[in-house]
């Protein structure tokens, strides 16, 4: 029954109050009410969704502007959501840094592959948890250039 409530939740919003009270009604409705009110935001599952399909580019080689431009701007929506400081994604620290630190190596090797040289601030790279958005933004805009650039 919870399964089925919030299934129906996630594609009514109007039906949220009613689909409540029928879990209430039932004794499940704390549990529905829960999974409803804590749900990931858009922003994230965008995100999530772009930066898989920017990683499995890089993988499989065939990466492009269009790719790029997905993944900037979803983590552009995530910064302008209004919980954003709230938001948690789930990588471990050491997923992060290996992930940006991917990124870059994947940036330097485009660069290379290319013949571009990269300026000094699209090189950096700080393994700090902290910097890693901002890495990550740096190296976006790094291989959007490099595409461009190469066109």
């Amino acid at each position: 029954m919870g399964a089925k409530a919030l299934k129906f939740v996630k594609g009514h919003k109007k039906g949220t109050i009613i689909t409540l009270a029928i879990a209430a009604a039932t004794g499940t409705g704390v549990y529905v009410y829960n999974k409803v009110k804590n749900h990931e935001p858009k922003v994230v599952t965008k995100f999530r969704a772009s930066l898989r399909v920017y990683i499995d580019t890089i993988r499989n080689g065939d990466m492009d502007v269009e790719k790029i431009d997905s993944l900037m701007d979803s983590l552009e929506q995530l910064k302008a959501h209004k919980d954003y400081k709230k938001i948690s994604i789930q990588l471990t620290t050491e997923e992060l840094e290996i992930l940006v630190g991917r990124i870059y190596d994947y940036t330097i090797k485009l660069a290379d592959d290319n013949n571009i040289e990269l300026a000094e601030d699209e090189l950096k790279h700080s393994k700090n948890c902290a910097d890693a958005i901002i890495n990550l933004r740096s190296y976006l805009e790094a291989q959007r250039r490099i595409f461009e650039d190469a066109a």
